[in-house]
C-alpha cells in the first residue's frame, strides 16, 4: 500500500510541476500612467483631459492576453 501511496505522490508531483505556468509582471502601464498624468496640467478643457488620458495611457495599456503566456 505505501508503494502505492508513494508512486501516487510521484506522480501527482511531476503533474504539477510540469502544469506550472511562468508569470511576467509587467509595469509598463505604471510608467504609461505618471507619465498622462503629468501631461494633464497642459489640460484646458475636460475633453483635453480626457483626451490625453485616452491618448497616452488607455490606448497604451499592457495587452492582458500577451501577459497571461
Amino acid at each position: 500500500m505505501s508503494a502505492t501511496r508513494g508512486f501516487l505522490i510521484v506522480v501527482l508531483l511531476i503533474q504539477g510541476v510540469a502544469s506550472a505556468q511562468q508569470h511576467t509582471i509587467s509595469t509598463e502601464d505604471i510608467t504609461h500612467f505618471w507619465k498622462a498624468y503629468d501631461k494633464l496640467s497642459s489640460a484646458k478643457t475636460k475633453g483635453d483631459s480626457i483626451s490625453i488620458m485616452q491618448q497616452h495611457y488607455i490606448d497604451r495599456a499592457t495587452d492582458t492576453e500577451m501577459c497571461a503566456e
